[in-house]
């Protein structure tokens, strides 16, 4: 299996440039090659043309056209079927422990939290849901309820392309949600039902999740894609590690297996020479409508119409159908492991919402930006903070405008360095924090009642508004992460300073020392 993908990240990455790097739908990629094929040939059979019209040669485009003669519509409803059981599965899940089970938007997420299409994290009452835009067409392309585009297509079936995917995955989301119960009461008088009957008063009690925060992430300008030497190794450090590709089932390997007893057939080897013979008498860039047109006659001879199985030609279409799911399900899950190589974005742009505990909510726009220089590692970013509506006009120099963020890092790899040392993957960096606080830090109190961790003196009772004072925000912080040689564990110490923070105008010191040991590493081969 590391072997043939090494081999299609090769083809991958020698197919074009860029932009194009990601192969084309066999629906135009197998004639398009069989017309090269045949200019190459010159009207004499090839070698490359006989392997074009094989099994054992060719497979994916064998099967791709025979699938042109697939008629089960049945089924292809049925998967359609399928994406909307899901859907609704995850919606009506009263009982379970997803936190999105309202409206369409909920169960596409709750659908794709299913599938594997985002993450979920959970720390005390707080549950955080983070993914991208292209997950969800790759989960289902995963789970073969849709095709991919550039694989081998069910003629009729929805699909998605990697091109497709890897531009919708430009655009990342998070989402973080408070679990504890926020409890919400309507009463009311219901209407008397008969002139002599007395209006009952009713309460409604609800019950309801809050969003804490949201953030969106859109990459501008991505780096670049790894070349075949950087996907070559990031395989072999993989070792024994489980592969990011999709395994074949019992199923995928008899009909693979079934698929290379068909070239022995004499009716196939038949088959192949006429077709052969046709594609080269054909005018030059037509050779690819007579393979079109020999998908009936090869289906016929592997299943002869008057032959003893009638379910033949279903069975034949059946295996082919089962051998496609896993090249749709490979292809996508490669191409998803070649895009992890990518290079760290240049430029991204981020929005965040905020809505944080007894503050007012606010809304930050930030720009990140990144370049790697031999083995440093630097990045900038500016954001502007706003207030979702404007304070009140009683706390002093208050305004819509919240604050405006300036940061710095630079990281060096002593991995890069040409001698080995005994630095091995240690790592160094410095990061410096700006922020310039235009207007108050607002808390919203309730009167009468202290903030949760914070001790206010002086605080008159009606209060229902405490703010703090503005100003400038200055942070340092340095790391260094201990990694010798090959050793699993890792030891990172960091300090920090800040002159003030946006409710304490104190300068504070801080540091950390710890120790990290990579698990995975016990799974390894020693070999």
């Amino acid at each position: 299996m590391k072997s043939l993908l090494r081999l299609f990240a090769q083809l991958v990455l020698v197919a074009g440039p860029l932009a194009a790097q990601t192969p084309r739908s066999l629906a135009k990629h197998c004639p398009e090659e069989l017309n090269a094929e045949v200019t190459r040939a010159a009207g004499k059979p090839t070698a490359e043309l006989g392997a074009f019209l094989t099994f054992g040669g060719g497979a994916d485009c064998m099967t791709a056209l025979l699938l042109t003669q697939y008629s089960g519509t049945d089924s292809l409803l049925d998967r359609a079927q399928q994406v909307k059981a899901a859907l609704q599965q995850n919606s009506s899940s009263g009982s379970g422990t997803s936190l999105v089970s309202k409206g369409l938007t909920s169960q596409v997420l709750s659908a794709a939290a299913e599938y594997g299409a985002l993450a979920q994290t959970t720390s005390g009452q707080t549950v955080t849901l983070s993914g991208s835009l292209g997950g969800i067409p790759a989960a289902l392309t995963r789970q073969a309820l849709i095709d991919n585009c550039d694989g081998i297509r069910i003629p009729g079936a929805l699909c998605a392309s990697n091109a497709t995917v890897n531009r919708l995955n430009r655009l990342s989301y998070t989402v973080a949600f408070n679990t504890g119960s926020t409890a919400q009461s309507v009463s009311g008088a219901a209407a008397a039902t008969t002139p002599t009957s007395t209006a009952q008063v009713v309460t409604f009690n609800a019950t309801t999740n809050t969003i804490t925060s949201a953030t969106g992430k859109f990459v501008i300008l991505r780096g670049a894609a790894a070349n075949i030497a950087a996907t070559a190794a990031a395989i072999d450090k993989l070792g024994t590690k489980p592969m990011p590709t999709t395994q074949m089932t019992k199923a995928q390997k008899d009909s693979f297996v079934a698929m290379n007893n068909y070239d022995n057939m004499p009716a196939v080897k038949t088959w192949r020479s006429q077709t052969a013979a046709k594609i080269l008498a054909a005018p030059p860039g037509d050779a690819a409508n007579v393979w079109l047109q020999q998908a009936d006659a090869l289906l016929s001879a592997i299943c002869p119409p008057n032959g003893p199985n009638p379910k033949c030609r279903a069975t034949v279409l059946t295996q082919l159908g089962s051998y496609a799911v896993f090249v749709n399900s490979y292809k996508a899950s490669v191409n998803a492991f070649v895009e992890t190589l990518r290079k760290s974005p240049l430029l991204t742009l981020e929005y965040d919402y905020n809505r944080p505990a007894s503050q007012p909510t606010n809304s930050t726009v930030r720009l990140v930006g990144q370049t790697v220089l031999g083995g440093w590692t630097l990045t900038g970013n500016g954001a502007v903070s706003v207030y979702d509506s404007t304070p009140s006009s009683a706390i002093p120099g208050a305004s819509l405008l919240r604050d405006v963020q300036i940061a710095a890092e630079a990281c060096y790899d002593f991995s890069k360095l040409k001698k080995s040392t005994l630095l091995g993957h240690s790592t160094a960096s410095t990061a410096y924090y700006f922020q310039n606080q235009t207007s108050p830090a607002i808390l919203n109190v309730t009167p009468g009642q202290p903030v949760t961790g914070v001790t206010i003196t002086g605080l008159p009772a009606t209060a229902t508004q405490v703010y703090a004072q503005k100003g400038i925000i200055s942070i340092l912080q340095g790391k260094f992460t201990y990694s010798p040689g090959s050793s699993s564990i890792s030891l990172p110490v960091s300090f920090t300073w800040s002159n003030r923070t946006e409710l304490v105008t104190n300068p504070t010191w801080r540091g950390q020392v710890g120790i990290s040991y990579d698990f995975d590493s016990l799974f390894g081969s020693s070999k």
